[in-house]
């Protein structure tokens, strides 16, 4: 099996267990092109589960910058702890079942680490003509070097994993993808939100994580 053929493999697992995992969305456009949409927007108790994490996220992050300002004497984040609130946020989306696309692409991003695929990135797409509009996608093995508003040049074993979609697809074939779907226009707008690379990194980011999850959370 090629690397390629192995990330797409990958890639449809992660959705297919985010899905799983996460059963509800307060946004989701149905389109021609979604075959498997999600069964059902979130009720009104699926909202305030949604509104509770991304609260509770913060409140986390809060907490995380405290602890590296004591450190480091810095306001800003250690890379560790960016993806220990990214795990925190995975986690909590999927004791409430509710999530759009940056909860689930956060789950995706989590359930492949657990399974050692790297390097990893989570993505936000925007574009110039709608800034506010962004979406959150999961990517498999994207070149580190590569320009992050060519897509297409991201590399040959790169995969593009968007479980709210859900689509999984080579990143080769964004140009062609980016034409049939509303958020995915040719000219996007690509930030960073986080990479990791190694299991090292998932072991010291899942500890950092540990600090601060409760499991009583919606209760």
């Amino acid at each position: 099996m090629t690397k390629l053929k192995l990330n797409l493999l990958m890639a449809r697992l992660a959705s297919h267990h985010t899905r799983l995992a996460i059963k509800q969305s307060t946004n989701l456009v149905f389109s021609e092109a979604i075959e498997k949409p999600l069964k059902r927007f979130a009720t009104e108790a699926g909202n305030a589960r949604l509104f509770r994490t991304r609260y509770l996220t913060n409140e986390y992050q809060s907490q995380l910058k405290v602890s590296s300002f004591f450190q480091n004497w810095s306001l800003a984040l250690p890379p560790s702890y960016e993806i220990a609130k990214l795990l925190f946020s995975a986690r909590s989306a999927a004791l409430g079942q509710t999530g759009n696309c940056g909860e689930m692409s956060e789950f995706a991003f989590s359930h492949l680490a657990k399974s050692m695929v790297f390097p990893l990135d989570l993505l936000l797409i925007t574009t110039e003509e709608n800034p506010c509009d962004a979406h959150s996608v999961c990517v498999i093995g994207r070149n580190a070097k590569s320009d992050l508003s060519r897509p297409e040049n991201w590399g040959n074993d790169c995969v593009i994993c968007d479980p709210w979609s859900p689509l999984v697809f080579p990143a080769a074939d964004y140009i062609e993808v980016s034409q049939r779907l509303p958020f995915w226009l040719a000219k996007p707008i690509v930030e960073s939100v986080c990479r990791m690379e190694s299991w090292t990194e998932y072991l010291k980011s899942s500890i950092d994580t540990n600090k601060g999850m409760t499991i009583n959370l919606f209760r």
